[in-house]
């Protein structure tokens, strides 16, 4: 079996369904092998980087690894972003790299490049990925892809690279057929470090689960489930805002810089935090790690080693497999009987009811972005998932959006990149034939416009929502706070965007004042398949509010809380 026929059928036994590419010469037999190949489709989008982004969408809400390829030099180096991103969210995925041929390669000869558009790109990605696999002749291609599959889904997932010369591609691997490769092994527990967890939930007077994006995919259902079955209150970071069902009380939304007020006070106030899958970086817990754990007691389950030695927090840890822990907990706090305290129950109810994220602001003709997208959550029942691009709307819709339970929130939340938002709804459409909800900034939409012709083209159904502020508001917003208000660089003139999206064969709408919210929503949702873009003018001095000042706690939000 030649190489990139073998590359194919492997794809389909460990679940692929689609294949993000732009074309090139050095991975045109990958291309040919993966077109021809019943199971599988190929993507073919406009830029690679959006391949990369849509694949990284892909592999989020299926755990299968998701497939980006690019060709050799600027194609490969074009996935770099998206390599970037699905490192750092500990996303599963298998990033293809077509290379000139072995014998063309400068293999450390004193010249800079032999073969046309070579690059060794391995190079580039090496700190941005799990690992880089160059096989040397068509023999190595069966172990190279068993060993990029395991590396991509073990442990802390993340990306591999496959460096694949052409020669390699066309080249007998020896292999007459494929056997299913080896199921993937999850750490499990010791029953010891479960019941000290139980113990420290227990004795607590103020308990509160902490969820981060290690519990976004395989971890998801367990964690929900433990925190709604057992009444503990949960609050969240961005990267797992979807593993709390917000129709329940015990849901207390975002925590962190920007996070809710609810969920920020309930954090500060707990006694006992367990976190599951959240590395507890500044942005999340304040600029004080040590003055974080020193005042509480904070069990983390958390499977990079590095990670949990990463800080000054003080904290029994769990090296496991979320999904694994939760599941186990559970059953010994069910079984123990647990009870959250009363007094605690209440003072939360307290916090839902008065912290409001939808009334930080006070109601005006103009467009408040908190409550329109909480507006926006109401309306889009239809939706499958939110694909959230880079910017304050990112916060903003981390805040207000309210999700249905089997609705999925996704966004660059690590390496935060901008452009993330449109090409990950080519993703999440595709694989879960439902309707997407893009939110972008009017400038962050502008980055991958490009691939609104592949939506159009796919006949997707992505709805767009452009929060425009005139610029980019997340800076303009540091330089308002630290800059005496010096916008260098923060107030671009966009085109007319929805003339851009007109001419990809959107529909297209623009909204301004409050009053004309309803209807607007109203207008996007009428036709739940067709591609649309709605406009949302939004004023250029709103920031995120609330936020934590840097070097602050938690609690020490601003603006101050008014009452009433």
């Amino acid at each position: 079996m030649k190489a990139n026929h073998y590359l194919a059928e492997f794809l389909a036994r460990i679940g692929v369904k689609h294949v993000y590419q732009l074309s090139g010469g050095m991975i045109a037999p990958l291309l040919d092998a993966v077109g021809e190949h019943p199971d599988l489709r190929l993507i073919d989008i406009v830029h690679e980087q959006s391949g990369g982004f849509a694949a990284d969408a892909e592999a989020r809400l299926t755990n299968v690894p998701g497939i980006a390829m690019g060709t050799s030099g600027p194609g490969a180096l074009n996935l770099a972003t998206a390599m970037a991103t699905s490192y750092y969210d500990s996303v599963p995925m298998l990033f293809i790299g077509g290379q000139v041929q072995s014998y063309l390669q400068v293999n450390g000869k004193a010249t800079r490049q032999s073969g046309l558009q070579e690059c060794p790109f391995g190079n580039v990605a090496a700190p941005i990925c799990k690992a880089v696999f160059q096989p040397s002749s068509g023999k190595d291609v069966p172990n190279s892809l068993a060993r990029a599959y395991k590396t991509a889904m073990s442990g802390r997932p993340g990306p591999v690279l496959l460096d694949f010369p052409f020669d390699c591609q066309i080249a007998e691997t020896e292999a007459e057929c494929l056997s299913d490769p080896e199921p993937i092994v999850l750490d499990s527990p010791k029953p010891e470090t479960v019941a000290a967890c139980a113990d420290m939930l227990r004795a607590a007077e103020r308990p509160i689960i902490l969820a981060g994006g290690g519990v976004r995919t395989t971890a998801r259902d367990a964690v929900r489930s433990l925190s709604r079955d057992l009444g503990l209150p949960m609050v969240t970071t961005i990267s797992a805002l979807d593993a709390a069902d917000p129709t329940v009380e015990t849901s207390l939304g975002l925590c962190g810089t920007y996070g809710t007020r609810r969920g920020n006070l309930a954090l500060s106030e707990a006694d006992a935090v367990l976190c599951i899958g959240s590395r507890l970086d500044h942005g999340v817990i304040g600029a004080d790690p040590a003055g974080f754990s020193r005042r509480i007691s904070v069990f983390r389950v958390e499977i990079d080693e590095g990670e949990a030695n990463a800080r000054q927090i003080k904290a029994d840890v769990a090296h496991t497999d979320a999904g694994v822990f939760a599941t186990a907990l559970h059953s010994s706090l069910r079984d123990g009987e647990f009870v959250l305290p009363d007094a605690w129950r209440q003072r939360l109810r307290v916090l839902r009811k008065e912290m409001s994220d939808t009334t930080e602001r006070p109601q005006g003709d103009s467009i408040d972005p908190n409550r329109f997208l909480a507006a926006l959550g109401k309306a889009s029942f239809a939706a499958g998932s939110y694909c959230v691009d880079a910017g304050q709307h990112t916060w903003h819709s981390a805040q207000s959006l309210r999700l249905e339970p089997n609705q999925r929130y996704i966004s660059s939340t690590g390496l935060w990149a901008m452009g993330y938002g449109l090409p990950a709804a080519i993703g999440a459409a595709l694989i879960t034939k439902r309707p997407t909800v893009v939110i972008a900034g009017d400038a962050a939409v502008q980055l991958n416009i490009q691939e609104a012709a592949v939506i159009a083209r796919e006949r997707l159904p992505v709805k767009v929502v452009i929060l425009d502020n005139s610029g980019h508001g997340m800076v303009r917003q540091f330089q308002d706070e630290f800059l005496d208000s010096r916008h260098h660089g923060t107030q671009p003139q966009p085109p007319d965007l929805n003339a851009v999206f007109a001419a990809y064969g959107f529909i297209e709408r623009t909204v301004s004042k409050s009053e004309d919210i309803a209807e607007a929503l109203d207008w996007l949702w009428e036709s739940p398949n067709t591609p649309a873009v709605l406009r949302v003018i939004i004023s250029a001095q709103e920031h995120v509010r609330p936020s934590v000042p840097f070097g602050q706690q938690l609690r020490s939000m601003k603006p101050a809380f008014q009452e009433g």
